[in-house]
């Protein structure tokens, strides 16, 4: 008789706040370059849902329809929930960002791709310039 417990099995364990940590690939593009497509991504998710007259509060009057404690709470799940990924989006493993087109499925009449490992749009487009970039509608 073992005077030891049995442990969980381990496939029990997210249940219990435990999570295995996968080394993600990161994105090969220069410091530089993913500090500031960080930044940008971060003042994209504030511009969507966080700021006082953000997208989601402003244009679709999501704080009056859900009220001020369930829009808290809305706004905490999604952060928890889906902030990284959309900060890690602006970087990604291929070190391309390419336009995906209309959310519609319409695709990107320009095709614009940024190759964010140089810091230049793919051959045969404008000039990259990360420093100036407001906004995605500048390029498409």
């Amino acid at each position: 008789e073992s005077i030891y417990m049995e442990m969980e099995p381990r496939s029990s364990l997210p249940l219990l706040g435990y999570r295995r940590r996968r080394m993600r690939e990161s994105c090969p593009a220069p410091l530089g370059i993913k500090k500031l497509c960080w930044h940008r991504a971060s003042k994209r998710w504030s511009a969507l849902l966080t700021q006082h007259k953000s997208r989601i509060v402003f244009n679709c009057d999501m704080r009056e329809r859900l009220g001020e404690d369930n829009w808290d709470e809305f706004v905490r799940y999604a952060t928890a929930e889906h902030k990284t990924t959309f900060l890690r989006s602006l970087t990604p493993v291929s070190g391309m960002l390419k336009c995906q087109g209309k959310l519609d499925g319409t695709p990107c009449p320009k095709n614009v791709c940024i190759n964010l490992t140089d810091a230049t749009i793919a051959p045969g487009r404008k000039c990259f310039a990360p420093g100036r970039l407001s906004s995605t509608q500048e390029l498409c």
